[in-house]
């Protein structure tokens, strides 16, 4: 080991358990491995997972979950600009938390993240997010993208969450930092205009969730209720043409009405009976078998 490196880990050594430090530099060599187990030597890149927690549908509002690198510590493999997509799956619950990132090798340090979502090219909604990364660390950071932010613009070192500006730090894992968007129990957090939706206080923080059952065979809305009757595709709208084939309920074909003639077929085959009607009295003798007679109607008495 060379001199000054030794020197450092007396100093360190000495700080740590009190030993005067005249303790030789030999032994400062001997007990640098050790000291390196105990994080008095120079810090090692953690790993970073970045989980979303949203009231957003996926497949309907969002497809794609974009995490972009803003500033990245020193010694970090990433670096600033470092781009993850995750496509959103429309059978996942967002609002219980989905990882969509995994960054590998960031520096001891704090780690700024934008998280934004997207339907197509177009951006739905976007938050930062601040990481203090620990040495050598395994972290999981759980950020909520809530819809109750909308159009809310904050300051670039602040993050919407549940409809205030917050400290960017706010995530599930630091509800300290999230000041006022703390909720206490759901009747705290605002409720969502379809009846299928309600508000829900999840560790803390607002979110809007789906009432159970509310929806058969479709999904809820928060803003406009119940809609579909089967299970959403993942992937983006479909942009064929209306399916025409028969029997298909959902939507007209759009095809021209039938213009053909109704159905002419005649119930009677034989000709009308144009004699005139018959003056005379009722027959009151027996009927007669005898075939029908077709000539003009007898007008004498019976």
């Amino acid at each position: 080991m060379a001199p000054v490196v030794a020197s450092r880990t007396l100093a360190c050594f000495s700080e740590r358990s009190g030993y005067p430090s005249r303790v030789t530099l030999r032994a400062a060599v001997l007990l640098s491995g050790l000291l390196a187990l105990a994080g008095c030597g120079s810090s090692s890149p953690g790993d970073l997972t970045v989980e979303l927690h949203t009231d957003y549908l996926p497949g309907v509002e969002f497809w794609l979950v974009e995490t972009v690198v803003v500033t990245a510590p020193s010694g970090s493999t990433v670096a600033t600009g470092d781009t993850q997509i995750h496509t959103a799956n429309a059978m996942n619950d967002y609002t219980l938390g989905v990882p969509v990132a995994e960054l590998m090798g960031v520096g001891e340090g704090p780690i700024l993240l934008q998280v934004r979502l997207y339907v197509g090219s177009t951006l739905v909604a976007e938050r930062p997010v601040r990481v203090d990364v620990g040495s050598g660390m395994s972290e999981v950071v759980s950020v909520l993208v809530s819809r109750e932010c909308g159009s809310t613009s904050c300051s670039p070192e602040n993050a919407c969450v549940g409809g205030a500006c917050v400290d960017a730090r706010c995530s599930y894992q630091d509800r300290g930092s999230c000041e006022e968007a703390v909720c206490t129990d759901s009747s705290t957090c605002t409720e969502p205009a379809a009846a299928c939706a309600m508000a829900r206080c999840d560790d803390g923080l607002c979110i809007q969730v789906a009432r159970e059952g509310a929806c058969v065979g479709g999904v809820c809305h928060p803003d406009d209720g119940c809609i579909g009757g089967e299970p959403w595709d993942a992937g983006g709208a479909d942009a064929g043409p209306s399916d025409a084939a028969a029997g298909d309920a959902a939507t007209d074909d759009g095809g021209p009405p039938d213009a053909g003639p109704p159905d002419a077929g005649a119930e009677d085959s034989g000709p009308p009976d144009a004699g005139p009607p018959d003056a005379g009295a009722p027959d009151a003798g027996s009927s007669d078998a005898g075939p029908t007679d077709a000539a003009v109607s007898d007008a004498a008495t019976p």
